[in-house]
């Protein structure tokens, strides 16, 4: 009986091995929580790739010119600007979900239907300026303005700006940023 034990305990160990390292791998676990909602490390890759991408073409223009350019300041820089910007997504949607529950997909897919935006004519924009093909487009610019657009719409009816109630947000918000090289200094991501 204890050799059965022991054969399932080091089976049971070497399958959590196997979830776990799966799970680093695929970048599922949190970089940052922001009032107990985790952002995952693949998640930051992505919202980093994307501020690189937008980024580029002006980098691109002050190199042509010879312009000095520090590479690990710039690198810091889109790391700071990424996280900060995810800290603000995690925000807008937490104050979302609160004022409309289950029904804040319908009220987001009502807002981006107004836009009417043309998938072929915004997805061969998007590829051309950024690399991106419309869902990834949707998923990091669409989905996020219209959650804006929603809170702001809110706001306006209580005479609130979107600024005012970002930067009380962000005052009031918990964030732990569990990643090297960036703090959390009160309202804003910092590098270190």
């Amino acid at each position: 009986m204890s050799q059965k034990i022991l054969y399932i305990s080091f089976l049971a160990i070497v399958a959590l091995g196997v979830v776990f390292y799966l799970g680093v791998r695929a970048g599922l676990y949190p970089v940052a929580i922001v009032d107990s909602n985790w952002i995952t490390a693949a998640r930051f890759r992505e919202e980093f790739d994307a501020t690189k991408a937008y980024f580029t073409p002006a980098v691109a223009q002050a190199r042509a010119r010879k312009e000095p350019i520090d590479e690990t300041a710039l690198e810091a820089e889109y790391r700071r600007a990424s996280m900060d910007r995810l800290v603000e997504i995690t925000l807008v949607r937490k104050k979302a979900f609160s004022l409309f529950g289950t029904g804040l997909k319908k009220e987001r897919d009502k807002i981006i239907g107004e836009a009417r935006l043309d998938p072929a004519a915004v997805e061969a924009s998007v590829k051309i300026a950024y690399g991106w093909d419309f869902p990834t487009f949707t998923k990091l610019v669409v989905v996020p303005q219209a959650e804006k657009d929603l809170i702001t719409a809110s706001l306006a009816e209580k005479k609130m700006s979107y600024d005012e109630w970002l930067a009380i947000a962000r005052k009031d918000a918990s964030v732990y940023l569990l990643i090297r090289g960036l703090s959390w200094e009160g309202e804003h991501v910092v590098s270190k």
